[in-house]
C-alpha cells in the first residue's frame, strides 16, 4: 500500500469512494468532493469552488493497494483561519479496510505534512460526534461547541497543537 497524490488518474476512484463513505452529500454541499477533488488538480479553473467553500490550497492524496484506491485524505485552508491553521480533508476508507489502523496512517500522513509548515499552530478537523473519540486518540481536541446539524448530524471541530 503506498500513499500517492491524487491524480487524473485516479480522480474517478477516489471520488467514488467518498462519495460511497459520505453518501448524504449533496452536489450543492460547499466543498462537494467530485468538486474539491478537481478543484485540487486544476485551482486556475476552479476559483469559483474555493469563492463558494471559503478554502483554498486543497491538496488531496490516496491510499492505493496495487491498482485500488483504498483511502482518501487531503488538507486544506479555510480563509477564515488560515495564518494559523490547516484543516483535514475529506478523509475515509474502503470498508473492506477499516478497522486496521488505514484511517490513522491517513491522518498522521497529513499531520506530518502540516507540521513542515511551520506557519501553522494547528491542524483542525470538523466531524460528526461518533467519529470524535478517533481524532482524540491521535491527540485533538474540541475547540468549538457541538453544533447538532440534524438528527443524524452533529458537528464536532477538534483540533492538533502542531
Amino acid at each position: 500500500m503506498k500513499i500517492i497524490p491524487l491524480s487524473k488518474s485516479n480522480i474517478k476512484q477516489a471520488t467514488d469512494l467518498t462519495l460511497n463513505c459520505f453518501p448524504w452529500l449533496k452536489p450543492d454541499f460547499d466543498d462537494y468532493p467530485p468538486l474539491v477533488f478537481k478543484a485540487s488538480l486544476k485551482p486556475e479553473k476552479y476559483k469559483d469552488v474555493f469563492k463558494k467553500s471559503k478554502e483554498t490550497n486543497y491538496e488531496y492524496y490516496v491510499l492505493m493497494d496495487k491498482e485500488k484506491v483504498i483511502g482518501v485524505t487531503g488538507s486544506y485552508e479555510s480563509l477564515k483561519d488560515k495564518d494559523e491553521a490547516d484543516w483535514l480533508g475529506w478523509t475515509c476508507i474502503n470498508c473492506k479496510y477499516q478497522g486496521k489502523g488505514i484511517g490513522k496512517k491517513l491522518v498522521e500522513f497529513i499531520i506530518k505534512k502540516s507540521k513542515k509548515n511551520q506557519n501553522k499552530k494547528f491542524l483542525r478537523v470538523y466531524t460528526n460526534i461518533d467519529k470524535a473519540g478517533f481524532y482524540e486518540k491521535l491527540g485533538f481536541i474540541k475547540f468549538k461547541p457541538e453544533k447538532k446539524i440534524n438528527k443524524w448530524y452533529t458537528r464536532v471541530d477538534m483540533q492538533l497543537r502542531l
